[in-house]
């Protein structure tokens, strides 16, 4: 959060830092911490357990958005994201990339609020993260949301590591089946980590910040003159998320 923090005041300084990196990077090979927070003297913190999907879903959308504002011609979104010099090679118009850098920038203070209001709530601020008893009580609501999230999600199921058959086709059918028993492993692990929910605190302004982004993420990526592939972490991958 000490990152989440520090982007924040830079890309609210000044509107040309919007959707630069965060500047995260472990101190060294060994530390726990990263150069940031060893700088500062502070220790690395993230997302209260309650908001862990939160804080994944956050930052698939900055990567999205950072992909979009960096994207030249005769590339795809992403594979450049460091600013170019010459604004005739960037794909989204400069007052557009100005938008999505604007609603990104609100979108991650709304993030920073909700974690503030939240951890309030549930009385676990501080260095110490609140009392021995806020902290089990925090613990016991998150237990029982995960229990929830657990039961509306089943597990995928597993297709079998032998093939029925030893032909190549048989084989590379299996190793599609399996790679798409993983994908759907690896969602339905990002489904059941645990978000705000409609009457937790924070959970309004986090709402109404995460659906203007959209609308506006929609609208400047609707009218690119290129149609990009298919990112990680898309719309509606995030939207099924949500709905769970």
């Amino acid at each position: 959060m000490v990152c989440c923090r520090s982007a924040l005041k830079a890309w609210t300084d000044n509107r040309e830092n919007a959707l630069g990196p965060f500047g995260c990077a472990a101190a060294s090979a060994t530390s726990s911490r990263c150069s940031l927070c060893v700088g500062r003297k502070e220790s690395c913190d993230s997302a209260p357990r309650g908001m862990v999907g939160d804080q994944s879903d956050v930052s698939a959308m900055l990567d999205l958005a950072r992909a979009y504002n960096f994207w030249r011609v005769g590339s795809e979104p992403g594979d450049h994201v460091e600013p170019g010099d010459d604004e005739d090679d960037m794909v989204i118009p400069a007052d557009e990339r100005e938008q999505l850098a604007v609603v990104s920038t609100e979108l991650l203070a709304a993030f920073v609020a909700a974690v503030k209001a939240h951890s309030a709530g549930h009385s676990i601020t501080g260095a110490k993260k609140g009392s021995a008893a806020a902290r089990a009580a925090y613990d016991a609501f998150c237990n029982a949301r995960e229990v929830a999230a657990a039961a509306l999600n089943p597990a995928p199921t597993h297709p079998g590591f032998m093939p029925t058959s030893s032909s190549a086709l048989a084989v590379a059918a299996l190793a599609q089946a399996v790679a798409l028993y993983e994908e759907a492993l690896q969602e339905r692990r990002l489904r059941m980590e645990l978000r705000l929910r409609m009457g937790d605190t924070g959970f309004f302004a986090w709402r109404v910040a995460r659906d203007e982004w959209i609308r506006v993420f929609r609208e400047v990526t609707d009218s690119c003159p290129q149609r990009p592939v298919a990112l990680p972490g898309t719309l509606v991958t995030l939207a099924a998320r949500w709905d769970k």
